[in-house]
This record gives C-alpha cells, structure tokens and sequence, in this order.
C-alpha cells in the first residue's frame, strides 16, 4: 500500500491558479495605464467595468473545465 503524498497539488488547481495569476496581472496593467487610450478606449466605460468584473471568475472556471483531473493512486483495503 503506498501512502499519497499531501502536498502533490492536482492539475486542475494548479491551471486555474496559474490562470488567475495571468489575468489579475492582466487587469493590474490595464487599470495602471489609465492614460493610454488605445487599450480599452474604444470599449464603453460600463463595458470596461463588466469584462473587469466578469473576466476573472470566467476565465478561472473554463480553464478548470478544460483541465484533466490528476489520476488518484488506488489505496489497497
């Protein structure tokens, strides 16, 4: 019988962390570079609100979705 080990993360934890680390680093530097009108300028203020709200959670949830699961040893009985 071999013992799983408690600090192996899975896969899928790991994706969507991994994830929401890119888009919160994403959305710093959209928010830090209110003076560059060419990145979501274009885009409505009430829009540019709703992509900040909604992005992250979505984006964590597919990439979740997408992602295997990490296959589980069998424990013996």
């Amino acid at each position: 019988m071999s013992i799983p080990n408690p600090w192996l993360v899975e896969a899928k934890v790991v994706a969507t962390t991994a994830a929401m680390a890119l888009v919160g680093v994403g959305l710093t530097v959209l928010n830090e570079v209110p003076g560059n009108a060419s990145l979501m300028g274009s885009v409505p203020g009430w829009l540019q609100g709703l992509i900040t709200l909604a992005a992250p959670p979505l984006i964590t949830f597919v990439t979740g979705w997408r992602t295997r699961h990490t296959p589980r040893p069998e424990l013996g009985a």
